[in-house]
């Protein structure tokens, strides 16, 4: 299995200036920073939660070693000639593209279904999978579309961490505070298998 990120976010959920008045901090000096920080946080609480916050491109392989042990456990299951797939770092928006051994599939054959806290991606009338050697899935992830929509819980543990990194920019051991887990504890991704 490799996820790989293939299009960033086109904006950040919470924007230069907000940090700034955020901050109280009124010069361009650190404008640089403060952008990198503002990125990396975003990335850092979606590896806490385990979604993408804002629209994204991702690439999502399977080699046939990971089909070789079809379960459920966070593998493909096929069923007859239907391949059901569940999809890392959701909410799904929409499936761009599905290349089977090099083969672009027809998107009427693809089904997305939401089903608790998982999307699984359904692929029909697969001919000859014990001999398909990979699956590549292009797709769209995020908890909103636009920053706007972004809930406010969310912008606000962003503009948190900004603030905790900013401050404590000089020391390594960085972590996220209780207050802020509790702010996205809504949004955990808990998966069940």
């Amino acid at each position: 299995m490799k996820l790989e990120l293939i299009e960033q976010p086109n904006e950040e959920i919470i924007t230069l200036q907000e940090v700034k008045d955020y901050l109280n901090i009124n010069h361009n000096f650190e404008d640089s920073m403060l952008k990198l920080l503002i990125k990396s946080t975003r990335e850092a609480i979606e590896t806490l939660v385990q979604k993408s916050i804002i629209k994204q491109t991702w690439k999502y392989t399977l080699s046939q070693n990971e089909f070789d042990n079809l379960n459920t456990d966070g593998r493909p299951c096929v069923f007859g000639s239907m391949i059901k797939i569940p999809m890392p770092r959701p909410p799904v928006l929409d499936i761009v593209e599905v290349v089977i051994d090099r083969k672009v599939i027809d998107r009427k054959r693809l089904k997305l279904e939401k089903i608790n806290n998982t999307s699984y991606l359904y692929v029909n009338n697969i001919r000859n999978f014990d001999k398909c050697q990979e699956i590549s899935i292009l797709y769209n992830a995020g908890i909103a579309l636009f920053p706007n929509r972004v809930p406010y819980q969310i912008k606000l543990a962003n503009l948190m961490l900004v603030a905790n990194a900013y401050q404590d920019r000089y020391n390594s051991t960085y972590q996220i505070s209780a207050g802020i887990r509790e702010l996205l504890s809504p949004f955990l991704n808990l998966r069940i298998f």
